[in-house]
């Protein structure tokens, strides 16, 4: 197959398993220069930040169809492929004319795979060990300018359109059919969202779209955070680069849309893993962080894609390894033996690699643990040699961690491992009581790092909101946290949320990276926070409020300029402003995931909550739950739909919480804010339902064979 898998260059194509490549360079004649390799970064200069890409356009995860806008200098062009087994075609529209501006076409095999190319009179010849392949173009050849290249290649008009094709018929009538079939049944098989989400699902796919690759040093597909940081004119990780935690948020955003997506990714990081039991901050070609982790997310986010897929496998496999993972945390970072966690950066072992950044041992790589590698929060924090640690506990590591055992022991249940179950359950509450003993701070309403010393540190950032994530506040606290802190102006609450370290520190006005800037993963584990306690209504509309404000500041980039930030300037929204701040990173998208979570939300404890009572009308088309399909409307009133035929209706907003769907049985928590009329509709694979009222009423439990309408239906009724 076909696809745009070479990390540094998205004008390309790769055909595996032969590495034969395929890529469309730009000659500029009057400047004697070749740019062969385009990205949105192709330069390590702050001027040619985002010069080569002008649009994303649709990107099918098999490569069978995909479009972009690409820029050199103010000459710009579209790329319209389509591929079917080992041919494809391009359709190479220039969007300007430019005078001495030609194509350059050429073709290689990659990474020292057997094979040759031979330029011929009509095109290109690619030979692999196993198979040919013969380009061919109709576009005008230009023979009188010699290119300074080693490439195998041939220059080419850019004044009209002209087609490229491999193993094809070179018709353009005919090539401009595949074309538009391909980019109809691309379109048609794509999530979608409208509405209040109009645009969401497809900032989720082109971002992890985009940046998917094929990593030839451990021969697997995988997303980095941005293949930008792969290469960066040979000053950057490699052939791929995968961080821990961005990699998992890449994987439940891929799951909106994909079902392999998220395995590639989950399976690549895991193949990352140390030998003593430790996913590192990183891994890449270039070496990766033997010394240090990331902040322990894997198994809350592996449960939530077994509650959207139910897929038990997914458990069973990845289970032992992150038992080994919580296991290391204890072993490594509790350098004062209070039984709470620092963040550290154990030496090097002898004989490992080293590590890209430092060599271990030191504060810097203990605050890159963190992954919050300037945060003011440690501005003052001293890292003990000896332990290995920071002398300073962290709120959002202990409860993290806290998180992952309450993970682990939910996990241990369904793969039948009842003893485990209880050990992980105790070492949540041993966490829970000693977190609400010594880090919690009453006065304040939160709860606080705490120094070697027996301080508080009273400088927050949305880790202090953590807790929230793992359950360990009590409603009160909890309360306390956001109505003091959360919603509060002078620290968190705004027009953009959420800041990575309170107004109230003066290093809030850095607006540089971690001090003070807007992160797409910050907002996840907050929001996450405030989905723990729906049972208190007040946080359902905070959370909308919530996602909305990351919503409004995706939007304002990505519909602009196609960007997705890796941060944003907290005072202006701005994602531009900053050299730093990686125009098309993944989990900048997370910021459009939050609002998708407020119609159809996936509760890592058990099923899946439809609708909103806060949100705008919206639509969502093809959110993967199970083996199946659901499209989701929430225009007058609330439409469910499974694989394309309507499932349930009310003429007004209803919430169907904890929904699953197993063995043909349906069952759902149905809340309302309205009298309203509900309908069922027959599904052959459905034998049964069980829904219940809020209040814990029975609506109807039993088989259904024909549509069925519950009239005046409320949370004091029952039919």
């Amino acid at each position: 197959m076909w696809n745009t898998y070479c990390a540094g260059e998205l004008n390309s194509v790769l055909h595996l398993p032969d590495m034969a490549s395929v890529r469309i360079g730009i000659y500029d004649c009057t400047q004697k220069f070749l740019l062969d390799r385009m990205l949105w970064r192709n330069q390590a200069d702050e001027g040619n930040m985002y010069k080569n890409v002008k649009r994303f356009g649709l990107h099918a995860e098999d490569g069978s169809y995909f479009d972009i806008d690409l820029n050199y200098q103010d000459f710009s062009f579209r790329l319209e492929f389509v591929s079917t087994g080992d041919c494809f075609a391009y359709r190479v529209t220039p969007l300007q004319k430019k005078e001495k501006i030609y194509f350059f076409l050429c073709a290689s095999i990659l990474w020292m795979h057997k094979g040759s190319v031979e330029v011929l009179q009509d095109g290109l010849s690619i030979r692999s060990e196993n198979k040919d392949y013969m380009i061919k173009t109709n576009a005008a050849f230009i023979s009188h300018v010699k290119v300074n290249t080693s490439l195998p290649g041939i220059l080419v008009e850019s004044n009209q359109v002209f087609y490229i094709t491999c193993n094809m018929n070179t018709d353009p009538d005919l090539i401009a059919l595949h074309l538009d079939a391909a980019r109809r049944q691309c379109i048609s098989s794509s999530a979608h969202s409208g509405g209040w989400l109009d645009g969401v699902s497809d900032a989720l796919q082109k971002g992890m779209g985009w940046n998917t690759i094929y990593d030839h040093v451990k021969e697997r597909i995988c997303s980095p955070v941005s293949r930008a940081w792969c290469v960066q004119n040979g000053k950057g990780f490699g052939s791929y680069v995968l961080f821990e935690w961005d990699t998992f948020f890449s994987a439940l955003m891929g799951a909106t849309y994909s079902r392999k997506f998220p395995r590639w990714q989950i399976d690549a990081i895991f193949q990352e893993m140390t030998s003593d039991g430790m996913i590192p901050n990183f891994g890449s070609e270039r070496g990766g962080s033997p010394d240090r982790s990331q902040p322990p997310v894997g198994s809350y986010c592996i449960l939530k894609l077994y509650q959207q897929f139910q897929d038990k496998n997914l458990l069973e496999r990845y289970y032992e390894p992150l038992v080994r993972w919580n296991k290391w945390w204890f072993e490594n970072r509790d350098g004062n033996h209070d039984g709470l966690l620092e963040w550290g950066s154990n030496p090097n072992p002898s004989g490992t690699e080293q590590g890209y950044f430092d060599n271990g041992n030191t504060m810097a790589c203990a605050m890159f643990e963190s992954g919050l590698d300037n945060s003011p929060m440690y501005d003052q924090v001293v890292f003990n040699e000896k332990t290995n640690t920071m002398e300073l506990a962290d709120v959002g590591l202990n409860s993290l961690y806290a998180l992952d055992c309450k993970c682990l022991a939910f996990i241990s249940r369904v793969c039948g491992r009842l003893t485990e179950e209880k050990l992980y359950h105790a070492e949540f509450e041993r966490m829970k009581e000693l977190m609400n003993q010594k880090m919690y701070d009453p006065n304040a309403g939160m709860y606080c790092n705490l120094h070697w010393n027996g301080e508080k540190d009273y400088r927050f950032s949305p880790t202090n909101f953590y807790p929230l994530l793992a359950g360990i506040p009590s409603a009160g606290q909890a309360k306390a946290m956001v109505n003091g802190h959360l919603l509060n102006e002078n620290e968190f609450w705004g027009t953009y949320v959420i800041p990575s370290i309170s107004k109230s520190c003066s290093a809030f006005s850095d607006q540089d990276y971690w001090r003070g800037r807007i992160w797409g993963p910050m907002n996840f584990l907050v929001y996450e926070g405030l989905k723990q306690y729906s049972c208190l209504e007040e946080f359902n509309r905070i959370a909308y409020l919530f996602a909305d404000k990351s919503l409004k500041l995706f939007m304002n980039e990505w519909n602009e300029e196609s960007h997705i930030h890796e941060n944003y300037n907290c005072i202006t929204g701005d994602g531009d402003d900053k050299f730093n701040a990686d125009p098309f990173y993944t989990w900048g998208a997370l910021l459009a995931y939050l609002p998708m979570c407020e119609l159809i939300y996936v509760h890592p404890y058990g099923g899946i909550r439809f609708g909103n009572f806060y949100a705008p009308a919206s639509t969502i088309e093809g959110f993967l739950v199970g083996s199946s399909s659901y499209d989701l409307c929430t225009k007058n009133g609330f439409m469910l739909n499974r694989n394309n035929k309507q499932l349930i209706a009310s003429d007004e907003m209803i919430i169907m919480d904890h929904f699953t769907l197993t063995e043909g049985i349906i069952s759902a928590v149905v809340i309302t804010s309205k009298t309203c009329c509900i309908t069922l509709y027959p599904q052959p694979e459905i034998i049964h339902y069980t829904l219940r009222l809020s209040n814990g009423m029975i609506i109807f439990d039993g088989a259904l064979d024909k549509q069925i309408t519950f009239s005046q239906l409320n949370s004091e009724n029952s039919f």
